[in-house]
């Protein structure tokens, strides 16, 4: 093979052996998975048949999508100490084609995310999803949900998925390590074949490496955060720019005066009714009697029984503490 099909073999390379552990834990996701949310948010879900995947730069903790940035950077950072010449060169590529993304976070293709549990009725969640408790536990049906954004694709590829999150540190370090472990010895070994392509090589090598730390962010999460037992749906490695324009899913809202960018991603099934949502959990904060037939004679939460969907309205059995 030539130079270009050796590194485009060892591009797709990088990706599937880190990445793909995680992709294949998220094969099967629970039955049913839960959004945390105020009234008005499950108001505006029920109304618009569709849940909001946040850009991640604007989330109550924008920080949380840099852990997985910032082992990447720790990674680097301990090869850096004990290399030299060539491998000391590549990692210093790899350092600069990273901070280089790192300036365009607003840009990036999976810079957004829907938020989803597999805890059902969750004091902490509710705190601080929820209102401080005075809201709703919203139980979607997996299955219905990536079967509505199922017909979402370009050249047959998804253009979202449903993930689950991982808190292992351990784990996620070494995973970063393995990454850039199996990216220098790429890199070393095509451009000893190719030593005429060494620069090109050095350079897809090190935006290869870059490109699967920041599909592995949407993964990783600090473990203080494991008992939230998330998934999320984000767009996948196919939903870059130039092969499908996000714009045209993309509204804003705003919020504390700045204007938030967000995913519009619908949940109706190929029939156009929005089956995806089974249970309701009401808040512990809540007057249960009157947060329930408040609810019932929401035209929102009609329309939608309206339409055949039978869904279950309970009573938190968590105690606010």
């Amino acid at each position: 093979m030539g130079a270009h099909e050796d590194i485009s073999e060892a591009e797709n390379n990088l990706l599937i052996e880190s990445w793909g552990p995680f992709r294949d834990k998220s094969q099967t996701p629970p039955d049913i998975l839960y959004h945390y949310t105020d009234a008005d948010g499950l108001q505006g879900i029920l109304e618009s048949h569709s849940i909001r995947a946040t850009h991640v730069l604007y989330l109550n903790d924008p920080h949380e999508v840099r852990h997985g940035q910032w082992l990447y950077e720790e990674a680097l950072k301990k090869f850096g100490h004990r290399a030299t010449g060539d491998k000391l060169d590549f990692l210093e590529k790899c350092s600069s084609r990273f901070e280089h993304v790192k300036k365009d976070e607003e840009n990036l293709p999976a810079a957004y995310c829907a938020s989803l549990s597999k805890e059902r009725d969750h004091l902490s969640q509710y705190r601080a999803y929820s209102d401080g408790g005075a809201g709703y536990s919203i139980g979607f049906s997996s299955k219905a949900l990536m079967a509505s954004l199922a017909p979402y694709q370009y050249a047959t590829r998804p253009l979202f998925e449903l993930i689950k999150l991982e808190y292992d540190l351990e784990l996620q370090e070494k995973t970063m390590s393995k990454l850039l472990d199996n990216a220098w010895k790429s890199a070393n070994d095509i451009s000893t074949k190719h030593p005429a392509d060494k620069t090109i090589i050095v350079e897809r090598i090190a935006i290869a490496c870059r490109d699967t730390v920041m599909r592995l962010s949407s993964y990783f999460k600090q473990e203080g955060f494991k008992d939230e037992a998330e998934w999320r749906f984000v767009p996948t490695i196919w939903a870059a720019p130039k092969a499908l324009p996000l714009e045209c899913y993309t509204r804003t809202r705003i919020r504390d005066g700045i204007f938030v960018p967000y995913l519009e991603l619908p949940l109706g099934n190929e029939h156009g009714v929005f089956d995806s949502v089974k249970e309701i959990w009401i808040g512990p904060k809540l007057h249960h009697k009157k947060a329930y037939n408040g609810l019932l004679k929401s035209t929102a939460f009609q329309n939608v029984e309206n339409s055949g969907v039978d869904i279950d309205i309970k009573e938190s059995e968590t105690a606010l503490r």
